[in-house]
């Protein structure tokens, strides 16, 4: 199928219109954009396969999870610069995502607001955050930094971590500049994944921010973007056994 894109003009007039057509996006589909707008999408020559996103998780984060690899392994030829085009992923929310979005913003008679249609449907700002605030985006960007095409097997298996709470995980991570390397993105989720798994543990927030600044402060000793996968999963191992698990056998 040819993915469709908002046209610039129809993108501005429904973002300036919001507080008018905002309880629209509770009907069963997106036609009443075309009473407001003439022909307001427009049919690009990007070419994906026909696939659906998954809509029968009540875990929020494991739909997510889970969409993560539909939506990058059908869109992964897209480039950056079309990734972070609020054209067209805003055509495509006023499209074939329509009943996704429903689904996932979880909008109803009583908790629909203006706001939360703006940074569902819409980019509020420019910026890389706006990239893993936006329901849609951040599964494509996820997929982009953490996709490894070295594993033929299971290319997303630095996903796992992002099982649990996936929404702050992600916004937290993406928040560091370091992520722009995917072997770094990987290497951190990795790294957390093992250490859950070699102790049956959870590790709480607090300790995953802990791991985040740690890697942050790492970068102004050294270049991160000079180290391997392997030798980050190290660093961060090494630091999560000494730093906290150690103050946390402490204090017991």
């Amino acid at each position: 199928m040819n993915l469709s894109f908002m046209k610039e003009e129809a993108l501005l007039y429904f973002k300036e219109n919001l507080k008018y057509n905002y309880k629209n996006y509770l009907l069963d589909s997106p036609d009443w954009l075309y009473e407001k707008y003439e022909n307001p999408l427009e049919e690009s020559r990007i070419v994906v396969p026909d696939f659906t996103l998954d809509m029968n998780q009540e875990n929020v984060s494991i739909g997510d999870y889970n969409n993560v690899k539909i939506l990058y392994t059908n869109m992964k030829n897209i480039s950056n610069t079309q990734a972070i085009d609020e054209r067209l992923w805003a055509g495509l929310s006023h499209s074939i995502f329509w009943k996704y979005l429903q689904y996932r913003t979880k909008i109803n008679e009583e908790n629909i607001k203006e706001s939360k249609i703006l940074f569902s449907y819409f980019f509020k700002n420019n910026g890389k955050r706006v990239l893993v605030i936006n329901p849609l985006t951040r599964l494509w960007w996820v997929g982009r930094q953490i996709y490894d095409l070295s594993n033929v097997e299971n290319p997303f298996y630095a996903l796992e971590y992002l099982k649990r709470d996936f929404g702050t995980k992600v916004l937290n991570l993406f928040s560091y500049n370091y992520t722009n390397n995917p072997k770094i993105t990987r290497g951190i989720l990795v790294a957390l994944s093992e250490i859950e798994k070699e102790n049956d543990i959870i590790i709480v927030r607090s300790n995953y921010l802990k791991v985040l600044k740690y890697l942050n402060m790492l970068g102004g000793i050294i270049i991160l973007d000079s180290l391997e996968q392997e030798e980050i999963i190290e660093k961060i191992k090494k630091y999560y056994y000494k730093n906290i698990k150690m103050n946390q056998k402490l204090i017991k």
